[in-house]
């Protein structure tokens, strides 16, 4: 650079420049850059705007590498230092240029720009004073939720009880903060009105779980035993390790329900005390809305699957069994406070079905399969029509079972049908609640609920071969 063009940058003839620097106040970042570039580059040159952001890009970055409190006390001390240097003349004259120069560089390599910093104290307090605000919008926002959920199930039990089904606590409580709402029920009594009698259904505790973020998802876990009364007598009792009922709900309709039982034990009690029916690993049932349900009849999909089952009954008490099945359920009766009983009777006015799709039970080689579709018939009695097929012990089960239902109902059978049960397509059938295999009864399910008035109920014959049991 010139040293003529050096001398005229620190002439300072300009009256800013002088009260700047004779007042030692801190120049600008854009003063600075002036200088810089005046400096560097020599008087009476135009910058370009390019060059003004290379040159600021470098004083910022110069910045970020100094402490503010450091950069003050230097660019105090050096503005001072170079105020008296260029204030003080010899012989009537400024300072050499080149110690001018050499100062004014010095001074702009660190940077001697104030930078501003926020200090740790006021960050810890200001991220501080964030977490409470959030914390306590949070806090209100369960609370509300908390007390949502406990009016939906306040409604909901009014409307169970109109219903005939009466939900009742010993002690409850909610609770689950701050990400889930959790409400506790213990010594919890079911009362359903069933025709005319009530059932009633004791838990140790029921415990429902609903995340804050998914309220539309509900995980209900029961604590057994459980105990069903009926006519005020013991009539069953369950027992489980580990029991969950899930709900998934829509806004206006349910849309998936599932139950998981582990280590299940099931009982019919008698005079003589506990009958055991049924013993599984693992119990699994899902209940999902169909794609092709709509209003005025929606469907859901079932399946169901058991691990590890004994059945000391059975034709194999010893070995232990699996099960699946899938089927579809039509035309569920629509919304509203009715109880078990009105359903049913709604759903069989409605030519509800159960079209099972497939059932599966194997134990070892013994397998039987079925498919085939079941109804109610006015007086609440299993109508149905099913093609099973059966292998191994299985067979022989089937063909015993239809050999002694023959000589107890004094029924002739041809020899030859009953030794020779078929593997495939036996006709198992239902007509008003009286069960055919082969076309010879085995026994009757009572009816589901009672039938509607007298002198309207005629029992029917076993139905011929091949004809349709399903109400028109």
């Amino acid at each position: 650079m010139p040293d003529t063009a050096l001398a005229a940058l620190l002439s300072f003839e300009d009256e800013k420049d002088d009260r700047v620097l004779a007042e030692g106040a801190l120049p600008t970042l854009n003063e600075r850059v002036e200088l810089f570039l005046r400096a560097k580059y020599g008087e009476g040159r135009i910058f370009a705007a390019s060059e003004r952001a290379a040159a600021r890009a470098r004083i910022l970055g110069a910045m970020e590498n100094n402490s503010a409190g450091e950069l003050n006390a230097q660019m105090r001390t050096d503005l001072g230092d170079w105020n008296a240097e260029v204030r003080v003349r010899t012989d009537g004259q400024r300072q050499s240029p080149s110690g001018i120069i050499a100062r004014l560089f010095g001074l702009l390599g660190p940077l001697p720009v104030a930078s501003y910093r926020v200090s740790p104290t006021m960050l810890a307090a200001a991220s501080l004073a964030i977490l409470l605000l959030v914390c306590a919008g949070w806090s209100v926002a369960w609370l509300y939720s908390a007390r949502t959920a406990e009016s939906a199930v306040a409604r909901w039990r009014e409307v169970e009880t109109r219903a005939g089904r009466i939900y009742q606590c010993d002690s409850q409580s909610t609770g689950g903060f701050p990400f889930h709402i959790v409400m506790q029920c213990t010594g919890a009594t079911v009362r359903v009105a069933w025709d005319q009698s009530t059932i009633i259904t004791d838990a140790k505790q029921i415990r429902a779980v609903a995340s804050v973020l998914h309220p539309n998802v509900l995980s209900v876990e029961v604590t057994g035993p459980i105990w069903v009364w009926e006519h005020n007598e013991p009539a069953f009792l369950a027992n489980w390790t580990q029991a969950r009922v899930t709900i998934d709900n829509m806004p206006s309709s349910l849309d998936r329900l599932s139950v998981s039982i582990d280590g299940g034990q099931f009982y019919r009690m008698t005079q003589a005390g506990k009958e055991l029916l049924l013993t599984s690993e693992r119990l699994e049932a899902a209940l999902q809305l169909n794609a092709g349900s709509d209003k005025a009849g929606p469907k859901f999909d079932i399946t169901a699957h058991l691990a590890g089952g004994f059945l000391p009954s059975g034709p194999l008490p010893s070995r232990p069994f699996q099960a699946d099945a899938t089927a579809i359920v039509t035309d569920i009766p629509g919304d509203g406070p009715k109880d078990f009983s009105a359903r049913l009777r709604e759903w069989q006015a409605n030519v509800g079905r159960v079209v099972i799709r497939s059932a599966r039970i194997q134990q070892d080689d013994a397998v039987a399969v079925a498919q085939g579709d079941v109804g109610l018939n006015y007086a609440g009695r299993v109508e149905a029509t099913l093609s099973a097929a059966v292998t191994g012990p299985y067979a022989q089960f089937v063909e015993s079972l239809v050999r002694d239902a023959a000589k107890h109902n004094w029924v002739a059978v041809a020899s030859d049908r009953l030794g020779t049960v078929a593997p495939t397509n036996i006709p198992v059938r239902f007509v008003d609640g009286a069960m055919y295999i082969e076309g010879v009864l085995i026994g009757n399910l009572p009816a589901l609920y009672e039938f509607p008035g007298p002198n309207t109920y005629t029992s029917r014959p076993a139905p011929r071969e091949g004809a349709s049991l399903l109400p028109r």
